[in-house]
């Protein structure tokens, strides 16, 4: 099968991510993982911007193998609480990758406290998720997280978790 090359947009954090796409592309890149990053300073216009990428993808063959679902604290944040408009947001994102072509959509586990209950909040969560992503024909893949202190940044916690949740 050989060797494949999956570059995330987010080495150019700075530019639209149709033209992190594009630069990827014109240095001999052919599958990418759309970052989030690209879309941090640009909120406000992130519909149209996945419209955008979804258009650039159907156009000019790119091959988004991933995408790199919304991190932000305020979204995790409500998506543990169980906050529907979280979810609304996070589901238009799962829509908009499968409309890519991607295969995987990645998500970081949610910051919940006490720890003890950030397992039950994870697994409630994301399981929702999961099935979203399945019915879409994607992986919910879950990315740990690199603060020692929540949830998510052991390798037990990540396995414990994706044992738990079907998807």
């Amino acid at each position: 099968m050989g060797v494949r090359v999956v570059y995330a947009t987010m080495i150019y954090r700075d530019l639209l991510p149709v033209d992190a796409l594009r630069r990827l592309h014109d240095m001999g890149v052919e599958e990418y993982e759309l970052s989030y990053d690209n879309f941090t300073a640009r909120r406000g216009q992130e519909d149209s911007l996945l419209e955008d990428v979804i258009s650039a993808v159907k156009r000019s063959g790119y091959r988004v193998a991933s995408v790199h679902l919304p991190y932000d604290r305020q979204t995790l944040e409500q998506l543990a609480q169980g906050k529907e408009g979280a979810f609304t947001r996070i589901i238009r994102w799962l829509r908009a990758s499968a409309d890519m072509g991607a295969r995987i959509a990645v998500i970081h586990t949610l910051p919940a406290k006490p720890r003890e209950k950030a397992s039950a909040v994870n697994e409630q969560a994301l399981a929702r998720l999961a099935k979203e992503a399945a019915n879409l024909g994607l992986t919910l893949a879950v990315e740990n997280r690199l603060e020692a202190d929540l949830f998510g940044s052991t390798v037990d916690e990540i396995l414990g978790l994706t044992t738990k949740v079907e998807g």
